[in-house]
């Protein structure tokens, strides 16, 4: 999951990386086929291949073996928000906070990414402003949602992008903080 995260949040390397992950998780099912999270993370990899129905079944069939892993539900929050299903992947990130009272960082993630998908800019700021969020790509979001309430100089203030992404610009910061 590694290889593909790399690729997705940060701009790593993509064909090796994301074929690496692919195949790795497709033996991870072969070795395993009853572990949920081998069958989560297969779903995961295989709808940002856009193997939609392919991911659908993975899914599916992940909840049908534990339906209380919570990273399967935050999981299918992401790719509802980039389906288009808001409603749904709120619902989704939801399940997955009642399940794991203990998120990991990327929950934090999806919940403000699916906020702001909801136009619900306020409550995404909140959420993306949590310290766990600091190592994920929520900074993105999170200016995104200051510039939607309309304060884009704290947006600017408050960008980071990781420099390795070459799709976007991040110029350097001046001594006050501010964007030249």
């Amino acid at each position: 999951m590694n290889h593909w995260m790399g690729w997705v949040h940060s701009g790593g390397p993509t064909e090796a990386s994301r074929s690496v992950a692919l195949e790795l998780a497709h033996k991870a099912v072969s070795l395993d086929p009853d572990n949920a999270g081998c069958r989560w993370i297969l779903a995961y990899l295989l709808a940002y291949e856009r193997h939609f129905a392919e991911a659908d079944a993975e899914f599916a069939k992940a909840i049908e073996l534990d339906p209380n892993e919570a990273d399967t539900f935050a999981a299918l929050s992401d790719i509802a928000v980039l389906a288009g299903r808001v409603e749904e992947a709120l619902e989704h990130i939801a399940k997955a906070f009642r399940l794991n009272p203990f998120p990991a960082s990327w929950y934090y993630l999806a919940l403000g990414q699916a906020q702001y998908a909801a136009g619900q800019y306020e409550a995404a700021i909140e959420t993306l402003r949590r310290d766990e969020t600091y190592r994920t790509s929520s900074r993105r979001f999170l200016a995104a949602s200051l510039a939607q309430l309309g304060r884009r100089d704290e947006a600017r203030r408050g960008r980071t992008v990781p420099r390795r992404q070459p799709a976007f610009h991040n110029p350097p910061l001046g001594g006050d903080g501010a964007v030249p």
